[in-house]
């Protein structure tokens, strides 16, 4: 099995053969085993892999994103008739230079409406998509006004179970995340405050047990109280006690409903 990939960076054209079991690495730099002038392009972009009976793209964790066929992806077999877009750059297959078992292994097997959702490994960054135009505004609801919601309909839209973590919702929705980290501050610093408040008063009520080993009994104590609320707040519950007051849990725990 072979394969002849046509890149084209503006009016520049370049091709890559790949026969089975081989992979190129596109790039920018010397990081990359095939150099493309453009700076759109991480040094190292994406990684396509010719294997015995499909071809795969794996993005390599790049600022700008892998596309194929209008969707950032993380991962995805390529066949023919799809186009990657990587930067400036358009990587497409040349199937005039295949042979017909090669041509066969990488036709999609369905209905071509059927593509878009087919093992794809989606990549979504916020609202970047519908900003740049990648989707338009017809393939979602007007309802949602803040960008995890529009996110998310767009995941609906592409059939995509894929979930916004904790931190891409709290990316997506600053105002509460600064208030909940606000809140957070608050609750770390009471945290140390309370039980060097309470060793004083033990100080003040039983001075001759307490005050030779105050400042240790002040130092672990409050490293004791601290390691209890991260533990607690990070570990335990997933979410701290400012996220669960703004909402941000809540967001994360209805996504269900909306994907």
């Amino acid at each position: 099995m072979k394969v002849i990939l046509k890149f084209k960076t503006n009016a520049i054209e370049s091709e890559v053969p790949l026969v089975e079991r081989t992979s190129v690495v596109i790039g920018r730099t010397n990081k990359s085993s095939h150099m493309i002038s453009d700076e759109l392009l991480s040094g190292a972009h994406c990684k396509i892999t010719l294997m015995p009976d499909r071809l795969e793209v794996i993005d390599l964790e790049s600022k700008n994103g892998t596309y194929l066929n209008g969707l950032r992806i993380e991962q995805s077999e390529i066949f023919l008739g799809d186009e990657l877009r990587l930067g400036s750059t358009k990587v497409t297959i040349v199937a005039e230079k295949m042979d017909p078992p090669s041509i066969k292994a990488l036709t999609f097997p369905g209905a071509s409406r059927d593509r878009q959702s087919h093992g794809l490994q989606l990549d979504f960054t916020g609202a970047r998509m519908i900003n740049q135009g990648i989707v338009p505004p017809s393939t979602y609801e007007s309802k949602p006004t803040t960008s995890e919601n529009k996110e998310l309909e767009v995941r609906k839209k592409v059939h995509s179970k894929i979930r916004l973590s904790k931190q891409e919702i709290k990316l997506r929705n600053k105002s509460r995340s600064s208030l909940a980290s606000t809140f957070d501050i608050i609750f770390t610093f009471s945290s140390i405050a309370l039980p060097l408040f309470l060793v004083n008063v033990f100080v003040l009520i039983n001075p001759v047990l307490f005050e030779n080993n105050r400042l240790l009994i002040m130092g672990g104590s409050a490293a004791l109280s601290v390691g209890t609320f991260f533990i607690v707040n990070f570990k335990i519950l997933k979410f701290t006690i400012g996220e669960k007051i703004t909402g941000i849990e809540k967001i994360y725990n209805e996504q269900e409903d909306k994907i």
